[in-house]
């Protein structure tokens, strides 16, 4: 949409009706970041959605989506490959993807998703989330994310510490308990 003058596409994309203001969030090339940025802090999820299905979202707006976006704003973010993800917003899209098995999916069919953020995922996902990763992923990823699976599986399987013995720290208090009441006493 490059033939809407600028002006019309700014009263268009901050419509309070996110209906109409969506095919202009969406696809409008002239509306300048700035005034993304700002209806991005200002409106609500309908718009968000619609800025985060923009062609190109630069990390800046990309990171205000991911603050104030509900699961559905991540989602259409998470499956944008021209959605520039910031290391805490690759974070927080790991976090949201342990509650959201789309967000899963959708990350892991990123081309540009860091291997570190990929074992993250894997590691932070339930064995059914894990196998069900294992099975959307490329091929070229597979063996990274076994490795990753494994490596969750032998932590898990590690001797646990050994349990703590608190008899001795509940006696210590129980006598200072004892003394500092035997104190308050002798000073009535």
């Amino acid at each position: 949409m490059r033939l809407v003058p600028r002006e019309l596409a700014r009263r268009l994309a901050n419509h309070d009706d996110a209906d109409v203001a969506a095919p202009i969030l969406r696809k409008c090339e002239c509306l300048p970041d700035a005034d993304l940025t700002d209806i991005a802090w200002m409106r609500a999820e309908g718009h968000l959605c619609a800025i985060a299905g923009r062609k190109a979202v630069n990390a800046e707006l990309t990171d205000i989506l991911l603050l104030r976006g509900d699961s559905s704003v991540l989602r259409v973010l998470a499956r944008n490959p021209g959605a520039d993800l910031t290391s805490a917003g690759l974070a927080m899209m790991v976090d949201a993807a342990e509650r959201d098995d789309d967000i899963a999916d959708a990350l892991i069919s990123r081309s540009d998703l860091p291997h570190r953020v990929l074992v993250d995922l894997v590691m932070r996902s339930t064995p059914r989330q894990q196998a069900r990763l294992l099975k959307l992923a490329r091929p070229d990823l597979q063996d990274t994310i076994r490795a990753a699976i494994n490596a969750g599986a032998a932590r898990a399987s590690a001797i646990p510490p050994a349990t703590i013995d608190d008899a001795e720290a509940r006696a210590t208090v129980t006598t200072q308990r004892s003394h500092a009441g035997s104190a308050l006493r002798s000073c009535e």
